[in-house]
C-alpha cells in the first residue's frame, strides 16, 4: 500500500496536470503535419495526464472527490 500524498505533493501534481492540459490544448490548434511525431507526443501527454490523475485518485475511484483546488482539472 502506498503512502497518501501530502497536501504539498497534491498541489504540485495538480499544477503539473494543469500544465499538461494547457500543452495539449495548445497543440490542438497546430496542424499535426507541422510537428514531427505529433501523434506520439499527444499520446505521451495523454498518458502523463492519466498517470497524474491516477496519483490524485481520479482514476479507478480511489478518491471520493476533488479538493477545491483540484476542481480546476475537470
Amino acid at each position: 500500500m502506498t503512502t497518501p500524498l501530502t497536501l504539498d505533493e497534491r498541489e504540485r501534481i495538480v499544477d503539473s496536470a494543469l500544465k499538461i492540459q494547457s500543452v495539449r490544448n495548445s497543440l490542438d490548434t497546430v496542424p499535426s503535419a507541422k510537428i514531427p511525431a505529433m501523434r506520439e507526443m499527444l499520446a505521451c501527454l495523454k498518458s502523463v495526464d492519466r498517470s497524474l490523475r491516477e496519483a490524485l485518485g481520479y482514476v479507478r475511484g480511489l478518491k471520493p472527490g476533488p479538493t477545491k483546488s483540484e476542481r480546476r482539472l475537470t
